[in-house]
C-alpha cells in the first residue's frame, strides 16, 4: 500500500515559508515563538519549566539542550512499549514499528498492517535491541489477535491500526511488562518549535531513538511535519515531546532539500 506522495508534497511546498520562519527563529533560540496559539506555546513552556526546573544559567550557542536527568530513566522505560512488526503473508512481507497505548492494543500504521487478515500474519517483537556490548538482548514476540480487536483508518485519513495483542509465541516477557503510551489530545502536549523524540525500528535494525535537532515546523488539523531521521520500517513509531509524552503516530518521511 502506498502513501499518497502528491498530497504530501504539497503540503511540504505549501508549509515552505512557515517552516523556514521556524527555523529561522530555533536557530535564534526562540523556536517557541513560532506556535501561532501563543496560549499553546505557553502552557507547553510552563510545563517543560515546571518539569525540568529551568534557570537562568550561561548555555553555550544559541539553544539549551540541557535536560533533567530523569529524560533518560523515563525515555529507557517508555521505549519498552515500542515494538518491531513483521508482516508475513505468502509472496509478500512488511516490516514496520509500533507500540502499545493500553494494557492489550497495539498501534501502528494502517499501511503496514492493513487489515484484519494481514494482522493475522504479523508478530510483535519487543526488546528487539543490543545491550551496550553490542549483543541482543533476549527479546520477546507475540501474535496480533484481530478477531478480539481491531480497527483500522485509510492510510489517506489517519492511517492507523489498533488491534489485540495475542498470544506470546517466543521469550519470557509478559506483555504487562512493557508498559504502554497514553493517547491524549491535551494541546499543551506539542507546539511548534520544540523538538521531537522518536524511537523506532529503521530499515529493520534493531531498536533506535532518534534525540534532539528533530523540529516540528508546522501543523494541520490532523498532522505534525517535523524533521529528523527515519527509514523504511520506522512507520507506525511513536513520536515524543521532551517528557515522553506520545503527541503523534509516525507516517511516512521523504528527504527534502530546501
Amino acid at each position: 500500500m502506498s502513501v499518497n506522495l502528491g498530497r504530501f508534497r504539497q503540503l511540504v511546498a505549501a508549509s515552505r515559508p512557515e517552516r523556514e520562519q521556524v527555523r529561522k527563529l530555533d536557530l535564534s533560540g526562540r523556536g517557541l515563538d513560532s506556535e501561532p496559539d501563543q496560549i499553546r506555546a505557553a502552557e507547553y513552556l510552563s510545563r517543560q519549566i515546571k518539569e525540568n526546573a529551568l534557570g537562568a544559567e550561561a548555555q553555550v550557542g544559541d539553544t539549551n539542550d540541557l535536560q533533567a536527568a530523569w529524560f533518560l530513566e523515563r525515555g529507557a522505560a517508555v521505549r519498552r512499549a515500542v515494538g518491531f512488526v513483521e508482516v508475513t503473508l505468502p509472496g509478500a512481507s512488511d516490516r514496520g514499528s509500533g507500540f502499545m497505548v493500553s494494557p492489550h492494543l497495539f498501534l501502528t500504521n494502517q499501511h503496514v498492517i492493513p487489515d484484519a487478515a494481514t494482522a493475522s500474519a504479523t508478530t510483535i517483537t519487543f526488546d528487539n535491541e543490543r545491550d551496550e556490548n553490542g549483543l541482543p538482548l533476549p527479546a520477546t514476540i507475540f501474535k496480533l489477535d484481530p478477531d478480539r480487536f481491531a480497527l483500522f483508518s485509510d492510510i489517506d485519513e489517519l492511517d492507523y491500526a489498533l488491534i489485540a495483542i495475542g498470544p506470546r509465541v517466543r521469550g519470557s516477557a509478559d506483555i504487562t511488562e512493557f508498559g504502554y503510551c497514553i493517547l491524549s489530545d491535551r494541546p499543551d502536549r506539542h507546539a511548534i518549535g520544540m523538538n521531537v523524540n522518536i524511537i523506532q525500528h529503521p530499515s529493520g535494525l534493531p531498536r533506535m531513538v532518534a534525540l534532539r535537532n528533530n523540529l516540528l515546523t508546522f501543523r494541520t488539523k490532523r498532522t505534525l511535519l517535523y524533521e529528523t531521521d527515519t527509514e523504511h520500517g520506522s512507520s507506525g513509531s511513536p513520536v515524543f515531546n521532551d517528557s515522553w509524552e506520545l503527541v503523534a503516530l509516525h507516517h511516512f518521511g521523504e528527504p527534502f532539500l530546501e
